[in-house]
């Protein structure tokens, strides 16, 4: 499973402006949101600051991003299972399943 970190970065990369962050550990609420600062000259992370996302618009993109990455691992892990199925209907061994996966 993905970090928060990680999905706060591609929500972040999401926006039109973002210039990058310096993300000294998690940031979990709008107070740290707003203390960010880009690492090339430690100012906005953001092109135009009138035009910036809200706390609130960042963490709706961080759930959706963290529950359409969620989906997909389900879906990968369930074509794998029904492929593994598949396989032992056509009487293969658990040993020969095993070895196909690898």
């Amino acid at each position: 499973m993905k970090n928060y970190s990680y999905f706060l970065l591609l929500a972040l990369n999401s926006f039109d402006g973002f210039r990058g962050a310096k993300m000294p550990k998690d940031i979990t609420n709008e107070t740290e949101y707003l203390q960010l600062r880009n690492a090339v000259n430690d100012g906005s992370i953001w092109v135009d600051e009138k035009n910036t996302p809200s706390w609130e618009d960042v963490e709706i993109k961080i759930n959706k991003l963290k529950n359409d990455y969620e989906a997909e691992e389900l879906a990968k892990q369930q074509a794998e299972q029904s492929a593994i199925n598949k396989l032992k209907a056509l009487g293969l061994t658990d040993a020969e399943v095993e070895a196909f996966r690898k």
